[in-house]
């Protein structure tokens, strides 16, 4: 979705000229065009077709602490997917307290209530994106709040005495299960 990603920057950088998006990894984009594949070529292309490749820096890989200070250095983290199971980095960036605008695709939406616990947009709506962003960029109080409930619910997700509990609880129901068709195969066979 990084294509979509440049065209949200590309509005936004109307109203606000100095926003900057951030990508951690090691996304190849400053490689001649023989040794980049046609993605990263067709971002190349993007990112100078809309004026926005100041407005965009490619990070390197970063190790957990520069992650965590990256992210804490973030007024919104955006997760522009177009394909997601389990959102791993947008539950990262809420459990460190990172008001979030993610793409409503695959289970984003089962860590993202709209407007309680960060903001969703459809993957596809680059003027609703960037209207979300906004809202977290001139609203204060909007904003304090998405953290605080982003934090709250990522925590209780991630309670691991919660999810061992939960993991035992399953386990057992599976084993008293398959102990009774055992039974049950026993005394009809």
């Amino acid at each position: 979705g990084l294509h979509y990603a440049i065209k949200v920057v590309a509005k936004l950088k109307e109203k606000y000229p100095d926003v900057i998006l951030e990508i951690p990894g090691s996304f190849k984009i400053d490689e001649p065009d023989s040794k980049i594949s046609s993605y990263p070529k067709y971002i190349n292309k993007l990112l100078d077709e809309y004026g926005v490749r100041e407005n965009i820096r490619f990070l390197p890989s970063m190790n957990p602490e520069q992650m965590a200070e990256c992210l804490m250095s973030s007024r919104v983290f955006y997760q522009y997917s177009l394909i997601e199971n389990s959102p791993n980095s947008l539950a990262e960036a809420q459990i460190m307290g990172v008001p979030v605008v993610a793409s409503n695709v695959g289970g984003t939406a089962s860590y993202v209530e709209n407007g309680v616990s960060g903001l969703l947009f459809d993957a596809e709506n680059i003027d609703e994106c960037a209207e979300k962003i906004s809202r977290i960029f001139e609203d204060d109080e909007l904003c304090l709040n998405l953290s605080a409930n982003g934090k709250r619910v990522a925590k209780e997700r991630h309670d691991a005495d919660k999810n061992a509990e939960k993991l035992i609880s399953i386990y057992k129901d599976i084993i008293s299960d398959s102990n009774n068709s055992v039974l049950e195969l026993a005394i009809g066979g």
